[in-house]
């Protein structure tokens, strides 16, 4: 069986998700913490930042979505769910491109 690369006039078949579609606002990384991680864990926001090694007020700014997912928080939350620091970092990053090109857009309208 050969293996070919997709040309400049194929489409990339190992492509993301499309997230342009979506009506609504994707999870702010602190929502999805919140809502499925530390309650699965049965930790409050002071206890996981005491296990996480980070201030609680920045661990509370970040499950309020008032603080976007850093490097070094994704590494921190992956060493503690023994996942990925790129699951962390993908969810600000999807979050953060779905706001800008909701904003594009819409600006490109008026």
């Amino acid at each position: 069986m050969e293996l070919t690369l997709p040309t400049s006039k194929e489409p990339n078949k190992m492509s993301s998700i499309d997230y342009s579609s979506f009506k609504s606002p994707l999870n702010h990384p602190g929502e999805h913490l919140k809502l499925e991680y530390l309650p699965t864990y049965g930790l409050s926001p002071a206890e996981f930042s005491y296990a996480i090694g980070v201030d609680s007020e920045q661990t509370i700014e970040l499950l309020n979505g008032e603080r976007s997912m850093t490097a070094e928080l994704a590494l921190r939350l992956a060493r503690f769910f023994n996942m990925s620091p790129e699951f962390w970092m993908n969810l600000q990053v999807q979050m953060t491109c779905h706001e800008r090109r909701y904003d594009l857009e819409g600006s490109s309208k008026n």
